[in-house]
């Protein structure tokens, strides 16, 4: 059997995991629940920032490498750019659905 010990706050969310070799992952989030940060067991730490919609705007892995995310005015992702400066576009039918995805490459 394998135990995994988790923690939770009062709102239901994750906080704390220590997995079975004793490695912890914490877990914080912002006053709407959402998750903003991990920090990992070799104390690396990623982060989520959320734009004044609601939306993913900006993480930052373990590496420090940042991914922007923009979005329409009606909310809907439109480009990812990484780290790299590497962007990767979505387009829509009138349906408001992912027609076309372009990547870097095209």
């Amino acid at each position: 059997m394998v135990e995994i010990n988790m923690e939770y706050d009062d709102a239901g969310n994750l906080t704390k995991m220590v997995d079975p070799k004793g490695n912890v992952f914490l877990y914080q989030y912002d006053l709407m629940n959402r998750l903003t940060k991990t920090t990992y067991p070799d104390n690396s730490v990623s982060q989520i920032f959320y734009d004044n919609s609601g939306n993913v705007g900006k993480t930052i892995d373990r590496e420090n490498k940042e991914t922007k995310y923009e979005y329409d005015s009606g909310d809907k992702l439109i480009k990812i750019t990484d780290a790299l400066n590497n962007e990767t576009k979505y387009f829509y039918n009138g349906k408001d659905q992912v027609s076309c995805i372009e990547d870097a490459k095209g």
